[in-house]
């Protein structure tokens, strides 16, 4: 649903008071929230629990001039339950793009509106059970947004998005897991399929977001990872996918934008094994680095929480601020002479 306005009717009010504009919020008031109410943008909010972490409060979409985009491992999502996902996504904050991995089986790359109006992106299974996919909501029609999907593999896929002059690539990457029957030469592959894409995309100038099922652990930052690829809020030790991942979201110049964002443990881990119960962060948006102060939020889109063993991380991201060029320094011309003063020295 996309908010033309600020309807004070439909937001939770606080316990507390004295806050003035900011009495919809309980607790601290998280810094992208602060930047949108200062400059007058809607948001929504689902409870007063999720608004006081800063998880689900975004923007409100096309009008405002951000987006929302979010990744997610469906753990073999059956064909028809694609609308009850949409369901829940129309139910829950405002929404974009949903990159998902281990989506239905399909025979064939299938492009089709789905029941709710949503446009519904899969690629071809081929060997495998599963295929990664791409929701995206109702709202880019054709007169708005000009789209095109690719697929590589069953494990990676592609949709050109161009909205106005803003131009993008989203990709959804499904890595394979370490141990039998795949190794790191597989993982490194998968990898080289998603950097092809990548150069190709800055080629066309498109801006890159990728969702991705790393199966890694990023980890906190290690002293000789740069700042603005791994910031100072990654999350546990770096395992040994996430020390192969580490090195090429440098190389691709990507950010790995959630840990840029103080958030709690809460707001943070994707995946929680069925089995031992262990909660890990492996799953990933990443953006080029040069773009990744036009991130507004990022967190845990909780109406899906549940319904696979992951949880989809999100962010929203500033179209606007993506689609600003970057300046360029002048350029000393070949025939500058220095002024020189009547010593011959330069003055």
């Amino acid at each position: 649903m996309c908010v033309e306005s600020y309807d004070t009717g439909s937001v939770v009010q606080s316990l507390g008071g004295g806050r003035g504009e900011y009495r919809s919020v309980d607790g601290d008031v998280p810094i992208a929230m602060l930047r949108r109410m200062k400059s007058g943008t809607p948001f929504l909010a689902e409870s007063a629990e999720q608004t006081s972490t800063g998880a689900d409060v975004v923007g409100s979409g096309a009008d405002c001039h951000s987006m929302v985009a979010m990744s997610w491992n469906a753990c073999g999502m059956q064909e028809g339950v694609i609308q009850d996902v949409a369901d829940l996504l129309d139910g829950g904050p405002v929404w974009d793009i949903l990159l998902y991995q281990e989506g239905p089986y399909t025979e064939n790359k299938t492009q089709k509106t789905i029941e709710s109006g949503h446009f519904w992106f899969s690629a071809k299974a081929n060997h495998t059970k599963r295929s990664v996919s791409i929701l995206l909501n109702r709202r880019w029609t054709q007169d708005i947004a000009q789209t095109n999907f690719v697929v590589s593999s069953c494990r990676v896929a592609h949709l050109d998005f161009t909205v106005e002059d803003a131009r993008f690539r989203f990709i959804t990457c499904h890595c394979p897991h370490s141990g039998f029957p795949y190794t790191l030469d597989d993982y490194e592959a998968c990898l080289l399929e998603v950097e092809t894409l990548i150069d190709a995309a800055r080629v066309q100038k498109r801006i890159v977001l990728v969702g991705i099922d790393a199966n890694a652990v990023l980890g906190e930052r290690w002293p000789t990872d740069l700042d603005t690829i791994i910031g100072n809020h990654g999350v546990g030790d770096r395992n040994e996918m996430g020390r192969v991942l580490c090195p090429w979201i440098h190389g691709m110049r990507l950010t790995a934008v959630a840990t840029m964002f103080d958030r709690s443990w809460e707001d943070t881990w994707t995946h929680k094994s069925w089995s031992t119960s262990c909660c890990r962060e492996i799953d990933y948006m990443f953006v080029d680095c040069s773009h990744y102060r036009s991130v507004l939020d990022v967190g845990i889109r909780r109406c899906l929480e549940g319904k696979s063993d992951h949880r989809p991380p999100f962010i929203e991201f500033s179209v606007n601020k993506c689609n600003k060029p970057l300046g360029r320094r002048q350029r000393v011309q070949r025939s500058w002479q220095p002024k020189l003063d009547s010593c011959g020295k330069p003055s």
